[in-house]
């Protein structure tokens, strides 16, 4: 019992990381792999979407047959610079190099290729605790900190999807404690050279994973300014820098990063394009209405307290005068003067009023209401009361800025397709931490509204779990993408099992094309769903195959003496993610 007691933060710390490890690790791999992830799976490959580095095998220019043996002829960095320049905008190079490697040791699966995501994302709890317990010098907030990062539906939804996003999230923290370290440590230490050298690494590590994090140097910059203006800090930081600069124009002058800004500039404009002809709601010309009603969605996944509310309210005007309701009878509350039973029926009528407004969406409702006002209220008394301004103000920076820099992103493009979670996930872990200082800050204060506050928290706890049960549906709230219906596991693998198992000498495998259009004639075949098959065969295989120009939707088995066999039905765009 004694050494329960001596080691119960490590204890529970943990039982925080298995039951992380738990969360993400479910129906890892029950979902094919989809969008993007095809792309980290093809990049870290080396082998090029469509087939651009494989002439001699998918693109023959003088035969329609190939063999899985051929396809997985050798290919070196050029390959894979080939593969991330066509398909990657040369973003993301240090998860999908790192990638291959790890294909390398643990095979190539949908669960293999997402579980190092997965490593990362848990490694986020273990961090944030760290994090938590030494700039904040409070291990109990620490440890709270760090179970909700356990079971943040955000965190687990990125731990399983086969991207740079996760391994992004957690270095993005990582150089943040580090930035920090070295600010306390500058010229004072023997251990400052050190801390500057893994500063530079991590952020450089931030840069080669995703462009996108460079606002998060900008705010350590700022911060600096404004707190440690001092020449040695300065000099700290701009030699710190130096990792990013030259990892990035290295990157940008290689081949697989050369076309970086142009691909860009006509992503742009393609989605320009999309936005003007097909607006819809996650897709449109910037605006103000448009930005704030997709900013909402970011919002509402980006602060765990009112994260999966949002989109449980149905009728959002009603919806709207509902948490308006909540709120006042939440404030009744804090009137000393009124007795304790008008205060009672004042709050209960009020909750009912908002219940019979929102309907199926009540819970919902009252819970967002209860926590707009609580986080609001909470947010101003911790800015107002606590004792380390410069870490708050730090903490709150890191979490207001990004959100600034999506709206600037909006303006700049003309259009809304950057106003996603995806681009600020790098300051949830920020985001993360503010709303659990906010909280601890307003239980500590021992109110008379603390009893709903209990209330609101017990209720967000169970849409959390709930959101986490819609990511085993495939059903999930927009954290990364979403689907018009459930996702059935990757059928490529269904696919190469099939051939293996059934496939004889002299037999032949035949592909869809899914054919590439343009003016009204089909300018090349498509390959990628004989590509997609060929990553789950073995690499010794060598039953004949091709792709016919012709079939759209299925995989077939010929026979050697003529008779078909149907493998496979992708029905359009159904199977294939």
């Amino acid at each position: 019992m004694k050494f329960l007691y001596l080691n119960k933060s490590k204890l529970l710390l943990a039982f925080f990381l298995l039951f992380g490890f738990v969360l993400r690790n479910h129906s890892i791999d029950k979902f094919g792999i989809a969008g993007d992830e095809k792309y980290s799976l093809f990049v870290s490959q080396f082998t090029s979407y469509q087939g651009n580095n494989q002439k001699n095998s998918v693109r023959k220019p003088n035969s329609d047959y190939f063999t899985a043996k051929e396809f997985w002829s050798e290919k070196g960095i050029e390959g894979f610079y080939d593969a991330i320049a066509r398909v990657d905008t040369g973003n993301g190079a240090f998860f999908t190099y790192g990638l291959h490697w790890w294909t390398k040791f643990f095979g190539l699966s949908d669960k293999s290729l997402r579980f190092l995501p997965l490593l990362f994302s848990l490694g986020i709890v273990l961090l944030i605790y760290f994090f938590v317990k030494e700039h904040f010098e409070n291990e109990n907030l620490a440890l709270i900190t760090a179970g909700f990062s356990a079971i943040s539906p955000l965190l687990i939804s990125y731990a399983q999807i086969a991207r740079n996003y996760a391994l992004l999230f957690f270095f993005a923290l990582l150089a943040t404690h580090y930035f920090l370290k070295l600010l306390t440590t500058v010229f004072n230490s023997k251990k400052w050279w050190l801390y500057l050298i893994i500063y530079g690494i991590t952020a450089a590590i931030c840069e080669l994973n995703h462009l996108s994090t460079f606002p998060l140097f900008f705010i350590h910059f700022i911060f600096l300014f404004i707190y440690h203006r001092t020449w040695k800090n300065f000099w700290s930081f701009s030699i710190a820098m130096i990792f990013p600069f030259i990892a990035i124009v290295a990157w940008v002058l290689s081949p697989g990063g050369a076309y970086i800004l142009e691909y860009v500039s006509n992503s742009v404009r393609v989605y320009n394009e999309m936005a003007a002809s097909s607006p819809y709601e996650f897709l449109s010309k910037t605006s103000f209405v448009t930005v704030i009603l997709q900013i909402r969605h970011v919002l509402a996944a980006y602060f765990i307290n009112f994260d999966g509310t949002y989109d449980l309210i149905t009728g959002k005007k009603n919806g709207v005068v509902g948490i308006a309701f909540t709120c006042i009878g939440a404030l009744v509350y804090s009137i000393k003067k009124l007795n304790s039973t008008l205060k009672l029926a004042i709050g209960l009528f009020l909750f009912a009023a908002a219940i019979l407004l929102t309907k199926s969406g009540a819970i919902a409702s009252i819970t967002l209401g209860l926590h707009l006002l609580f986080f609001s209220k909470g947010l101003f008394s911790l800015l107002k009361d606590f004792k380390k301004k410069p870490i708050l103000h730090f903490i709150l920076l890191l979490t207001v800025i990004p959100l600034i820099f999506l709206v600037l992103y909006a303006i700049q493009d003309d259009n809304t397709f950057r106003i996603v979670t995806r681009y600020v996930g790098y300051s949830y872990a920020f985001a993360l931490i503010l709303v659990l200082l906010v909280y601890w800050n307003l239980f500590s204060q021992l109110e008379d509204y603390t009893p709903w506050l209990y209330v609101a928290c017990a209720m967000q706890v169970g849409i959390i779990s709930m959101n986490v049960f819609h990511i085993y549906e495939d059903t999930q709230p927009r954290y990364y993408s979403d689907y018009p219906e459930p996702r059935i596991q990757n059928p490529y693998p269904q696919i190469a099992n099939k051939i293996i198992n059934l496939a004889m000498p002299g037999d032949t495998i035949v592909y869809p094309s899914d054919a590439l259009i343009h003016d009204d004639r089909i300018q090349e075949k498509s390959v990628l769903d004989a590509q997609l098959v060929n990553f789950y065969l073995p690499k010794t295989n060598e039953i004949p195959q091709r792709v016919d120009a012709i079939e759209n939707d299925k995989v077939y088995l010929i026979k050697i003496d003529g008779s078909k066999i149907e493998l496979f039905d992708f029905k359009g765009t159904k199977y294939r993610f």
